[in-house]
């Protein structure tokens, strides 16, 4: 999926803080990002990591079929978060998450 984002964490691999880029975004559950150009990759441990370090903006139209695949993939990954482990997201991050992803597309 691409989407447009605005970088929010600290600068790195290329990224700076407050600036805006397109990226291609892996399926959720292998969750990485890069640049269209395809430099600038970068993986996440989960889909909470990456909204603390970026704002999606907008994202390219998709199908109906690809809207579904990506809201799949995010169920998908909801399911394997064991909610007792300390690092895991809290109930108002995963829906904060779905909200924004389903916002924007």
């Amino acid at each position: 999926m691409e989407i447009k984002a605005k970088f929010t964490g600290t600068n790195s691999l290329g990224y700076e803080n407050g600036k805006e880029y397109e990226l291609k975004l892996s399926d959720i559950k292998s969750l990485s990002i890069n640049r269209l150009d395809g430099t600038g990759k970068c993986p996440y441990e989960s889909l909470s990591s990456f909204l603390k370090n970026w704002n999606i903006i907008s994202s390219a139209k998709l199908s109906v079929i690809e809207q579904n695949k990506v809201l799949l993939s995010f169920l998908e990954y909801v399911d394997t978060i064991d909610l007792n482990e300390y690092d895991a997201m809290s109930h108002e991050d995963l829906v904060d998450g779905f909200q924004r992803i389903n916002n924007t597309i």
